[in-house]
């Protein structure tokens, strides 16, 4: 049996209401773990890191589409992660279901895409309604509701256990726990808990004998607080070896990135072929961070290399496509006396990413580029890094190009900051801080 995560919205839908409590039961009774968003949060909370756990653990999940999951932030941030979570560890079996009047075409409108290539579960719905409400009777969605659960407890009849598969989040996440277990004062790892975001009021978890370590690192699955960084990790230093203390510097780095930006270097799954996006950073650090983020540093099946500033001046794609040769060798890991026509993807489910600065490119020169780059490796991710000018701008002239958020100069630059605080904090706290 598995546990299954249920992600609804089911205010002012009273039919999706009806769903979730049908499904959930049914599920249960077939001996299945389940656990729905609302159950864990209290009155007025937002968001809390019991809500990451769910998403993070589950073994499958239903993402509930109704009309009011449409229209529901809540829902599409819990989708995302689920799916961040899939293109990592395509096993994971995240089920949408079509509640009501619900139907594909709907979903992308309203920025649910991602599930439009998966199986859905759906019934026919008859929402239809007399003229006369005078004399229509209370309606009765019973057989609906019946058969619609019928549907989904279906897909989970010969679903295997999946719990003892690869999974780069789960694994992310216990590696957080296990150096943060190395605080030697317990009190401390409240305060951090505190510091990077997590709300007072849930400080009896940070509290707890058991649990309390995972807790915290399922919080850091959502943005952190990017100027709250250095002063938590200043304050935990002096609880923490150097060891673990240097360690879990380089896990925190990223954690400023929104999951849902950073998983749109991820194609669904991780191998599909001619992936781009661009980001209008400076330099690549911030290219760099995005990446990690995204794959939940799990090195072993990620490699980066970046291609210094391109040329100024005339010069043709072969020219270019000659000096990101050598920087897509090292990331693939193949031979020097190899013919890069030869070049093979480095392992299954791995991401090869290359760097390149294209500041004051022809935004044309730049799409032909990227289509040299993979007609012959076509395995490989390319980060385009766009400087001051708009990433946007090569939209029309790179084919499937994804645009990362928009950074402006001041948050690129404070990034920076922040990154060179938190690097420095292991050597200064041992006083072997670098000249």
């Amino acid at each position: 049996m598995v546990s299954i995560f249920i992600s609804h919205s089911s205010r002012n839908d009273p039919l999706a209401d009806e769903v979730r409590e049908s499904v959930a039961l049914a599920l249960r009774d077939a001996g299945h773990t389940v656990e729905v968003d609302r159950d864990s949060l209290r009155e007025g909370q937002e968001w809390c890191p019991a809500l990451f756990r769910m998403m993070a653990e589950c073994d499958a999940a239903l993402v509930l589409l109704g009309r009011a999951a449409l229209d529901s932030a809540w829902v599409r941030k819990e989708a995302s992660i689920l799916m961040w979570r899939r293109s990592l560890n395509p096993s994971l079996y995240v089920l949408p279901v079509l509640v009501g009047d619900v139907d594909t075409a709907m979903l992308k409108d309203k920025g649910f895409d991602d599930l439009r290539p998966l199986l859905a579960a759906r019934t026919t719905y008859d929402g239809t309604e007399e003229d006369d409400e005078d004399e229509q009777p209370e309606r009765d969605d019973g057989e609906y509701v019946a058969a619609l659960t019928a549907a989904v407890t279906a897909q989970f009849s010969d679903l295997p256990d999946l719990s003892g598969l690869s999974d780069p989040m789960r694994a992310w996440l216990k590696v957080i726990a296990e150096y943060l277990r190395k605080v030697k004062d317990p009190r401390a790892l409240v305060k951090f808990g505190i510091d990077v975001g997590i709300d007072p009021a849930d400080q009896h978890q940070l509290e707890a004998q058991q649990g309390a370590c995972h807790y915290v690192a399922h919080h850091l699955l959502g943005p952190v607080p990017r100027d709250q960084l250095p002063y938590a990790v200043d304050r935990l230093a002096p609880y923490l070896e150097e060891d673990p203390l240097r360690r879990l510097v380089v896990q925190l780095v990223p954690t400023w990135i929104d999951g849902d930006a950073a998983r749109m270097l991820l194609p669904s799954p991780v191998l599909a072929t001619k992936h781009v996006v661009a980001l209008n950073a400076h330099a690549p650090d911030i290219a760099v961070q995005y990446v990690d983020r995204a794959m939940c540093l799990q090195f072993s099946r990620y490699n980066q290399r970046e291609v210094g500033a391109l040329p100024t001046g005339e010069h043709t794609v072969e020219e270019l496509f000659a000096m990101c040769v050598e920087p897509v060798r090292q990331v693939s890991r193949n031979p020097k006396w190899l013919a890069p026509e030869r070049y093979r993807a480095h392992a299954e489910n791995y991401l090869h990413c290359l760097v390149l600065d294209v500041q004051g490119r022809r935004p044309a020169l730049v799409g032909e580029l990227v289509y040299r780059l993979h007609r012959t490796f076509p395995w490989l991710l390319v980060v385009l890094l766009t400087g001051d000018t708009a990433a946007d701008g090569l939209n029309g002239h790179v084919a499937g190009l994804s645009v990362l958020p928009a950074l402006t100069v001041d948050e690129e630059i404070r990034v920076h900051q922040l990154t060179e605080d938190l690097k420095e904090l292991p050597d200064r706290h041992t006083g072997a801080r670098k000249g």
